[in-house]
């Protein structure tokens, strides 16, 4: 799961050029790092440089690599641990800056009980052709993509049953949204957007990357026929100790806190509540305590659990969005 190329055309400058931490878009980086884009020529219009935030778990490291072209700065945020620039093997720790040339061989460890993280600003912006590794990805210290998964904040169905069989879908992966995306004709923003999802992870889906179950099944419900779609919703909140009576409460991203006293005022234990709407009871426990939910979790969370008036209120919202784009062809 590593970075692919930038192939793309930049995207439009607009001002202000912001983006927030949770909102970016997490991927293993080819040196094995795991890596949130905050800013990148591609996706945020700036000209000439990019800037990640980096996180690597205590005892891992990255891979020995040079860039051919770019330059890297990396600042540490938090934790402490060793880069080694060529020759040079430099202890690091929270508030030190290390600047490496061009061509210079390089590579990052964790030591300690906390994970190290750093921002790095790379000049040119980052591009995985520019990256020359000098070790296989084997070795066992380096981060694995389990690592990568909880990074990002996608569960692993390996690691435990959801609880829920999932239904069959409009879409099963990236090369069937691409396919009813142009079939449609609209473009990725716009495709996207109706479920909440931005252009830029649309994009890493339609080129392979999982497409989440929540993701899926709000494609089904915006883009699906209208029989399928009524039959789907009937069953989404035909689930085990559901009582109708009680209202879900209004929600933002890190409020799990509410959410959790919903459940337990309906008597319903974390693995049958976060399996209705399709995630494992780990992931659900880390909401509960605080971790932001993504906004497509959000919408299925307000289908399945919501008052019959709240749950078709958000579905005629994503249909109406979904033909709003297709008439118009956006």
């Amino acid at each position: 799961m590593t970075r692919r190329g930038r192939g793309r055309s930049r995207a439009t400058k607009t001002l202000p050029l912001t983006q927030d931490y949770e909102g970016s878009t997490g991927y293993r980086a080819k040196d094995g790092a795991l890596v949130r884009e905050l800013m990148h020529p591609v996706a945020h219009g700036i000209q000439s440089q990019s800037l990640v935030g980096i996180l690597i778990p205590s005892g891992k490291r990255t891979l020995r690599h040079r860039h051919q072209q770019a330059e890297k700065v990396y600042h540490v945020t938090e934790g402490r641990g060793w880069m080694t620039v060529g020759e040079n093997r430099i202890q690091i720790q929270r508030g030190d800056t290390v600047g490496v040339p061009a061509g210079t061989v390089h590579y990052i460890e964790a030591h300690g009980l906390q994970s190290l993280q750093l921002l790095c600003c790379c000049v040119p912006a980052y591009c995985a052709e520019d990256v020359e590794l000098l070790e296989a990805d084997a070795a066992d210290d380096v981060v694995s993509l389990n690592e990568l998964a909880e990074f990002v904040g996608e569960e692993i169905e390996e690691e435990e049953d959801i609880g829920r069989p999932l239904p069959p879908l409009l879409i099963e992966n990236g090369a069937q949204a691409k396919a009813l995306r142009q079939r449609l004709k609209l473009q990725q923003p716009k495709f996207w957007g109706v479920v909440s999802v931005s252009q830029a992870v649309g994009s890493r889906y339609e080129s392979g990357r999982t497409i989440p179950d929540v993701v899926r099944i709000l494609l089904h419900l915006a883009y699906g026929s209208d029989v399928e779609v009524d039959e789907f919703l009937t069953d989404l909140r035909t689930v085990p100790d559901r009582h109708g009576q009680e209202a879900l409460p209004p929600f933002g991203p890190s409020d799990g806190v509410l959410l959790r006293a919903f459940r337990e005022r309906l008597g319903i234990n974390q693995r049958t509540f976060w399996g209705n709407v399709f995630m494992t009871q780990s992931g659900g426990s880390r909401y509960e305590q605080g971790r932001n939910m993504s906004p497509w979790l959000s919408l299925l969370l307000r289908l399945v659990y919501g008052r019959d008036e709240e749950a078709r209120e958000v579905l005629s919202k994503l249909r109406l969005n979904s033909r709003a784009c297709v008439t118009s062809s956006c």
